[in-house]
């Protein structure tokens, strides 16, 4: 693989930046699609509920008002880590 100066240019404008912390929707769709993925989401949810459930995790990593990537990595991770616990302690 051959990376120039193109590639490393990043995007500006990112709507999700108070969300996962850096102007690149590249980034922040990859950091926040990430965290999505770690919910529990139970068979049978509707669209409704799923959306809420997502929308509550992204408004949690938001919560740690992130300033840079390493940030929204963090707030990420401790937002995924909490719904494992709190789905462990569900499952019981």
């Amino acid at each position: 693989m051959r990376i120039n100066g193109d590639e490393l240019v990043k995007p500006r404008g990112s709507p999700l930046k108070p969300v996962a912390g850096l102007d690149d929707p590249r980034f922040n769709n990859v950091l926040l699609n990430a965290v999505a993925q770690t919910l529990w989401v139970p068979f049978g949810l509707t669209e409704e509920r799923r959306t809420d459930l997502v929308g509550a995790a992204l408004t949690a990593v938001r919560g740690f008002n992130p300033r840079d990537e390493v940030e929204g990595m963090m707030a990420a991770q401790a937002v995924a880590l909490h719904h494992a616990a709190m789905e462990c302690g569900l499952r019981r």
